[in-house]
């Protein structure tokens, strides 16, 4: 199943719950639920994995490392190795509202 963690091409949320959408928690509190319970697969996070390319690489990180519970494996293509949207400040400002300690 392929989910877009974005809403659309412009959107560049980094799977980070912030100004721009609450990416992570509609994958890991929506989606993810709503497969088990449609078409019965394990909840075991061993037989879970996420994916994703560039942004969506940068997401399975994310959701992987920080979900161990929902996620057993990952597989980043050509991501990065956390949200990142241009220097620190900048993707402090953009993905987080401006609050560093919102930050993981």
């Amino acid at each position: 199943m392929f989910a877009d963690a974005a809403g659309e091409f412009s959107n560049d949320t980094e799977c980070v719950d912030g100004p721009h959408g609450n990416p992570a928690d509609h994958l890991t509190g929506e989606v993810r639920p709503a497969v088990v319970a449609r078409f019965g697969p394990s909840a075991a996070p061993a037989g879970w994995g996420v994916l994703g390319f560039s942004m969506g690489g940068t997401c399975a990180v994310d959701l992987a490392v920080t979900h161990p519970e929902l996620f057993g494996t990952f597989d980043d293509i050509a991501g990065d190795i956390g949200p990142n949207t241009g220097t620190r400040a900048q993707t402090v400002a953009r993905l987080y509202g401006g609050s560093a300690a919102l930050r993981r």
